[in-house]
């Protein structure tokens, strides 16, 4: 038997489901491992989740970088990290931005003498060969 009050309800269901899924259906970027404005010690690694039916193009202070994969940086500084998503099928756009700064430890307790030891700072073409410098934080 027909009742009108169910056919509304599942109609209003109906239109419910197909807003949710064209709303969810946008380009949504995900980056993994860093938050906007944010301050990190020595390093900070990040992800820009790749999606299916999108291609991206993203920044790192204004250098292109490589997306869907873990980038590492280790240079004291301020980094801009800026990312653009366009959609195969519709060319779409959309874009996020975050910004965060990696201090160097190490440098600090130099210029300050914590823990009563001598710090090492590292300049280009100057200190200890690069194998001893792996996974420092290196001020430019």
């Amino acid at each position: 038997m027909f009742h009108p009050n169910r056919f509304v309800a599942f109609l209003r269901l109906g239109v419910l489901v197909a807003v949710t899924l064209a709303v969810g259906l946008q380009a949504q970027i995900v980056i993994t491992g860093v938050a906007d404005r944010t301050s990190y010690t020595d390093s900070a690694t990040f992800q820009v989740v790749a999606a299916a039916g999108f291609t991206d193009a993203v920044t790192l202070n204004g250098k292109p970088i490589a997306g869907g994969v873990s980038q590492t940086v280790r240079t004291m500084d301020y980094y801009d990290l800026a990312v653009t998503r366009t959609e195969i099928a519709t060319d779409d756009v959309t874009a996020a931005q975050l910004r965060l700064l990696v201090a160097c430890r190490r440098q600090r307790r130099q210029r300050r003498g914590a823990w009563g030891h001598r710090g090492v700072v590292v300049r280009r073409g100057v200190g200890p060969g690069s194998a001893e410098v792996e996974g420092w934080c290196v001020a430019e």
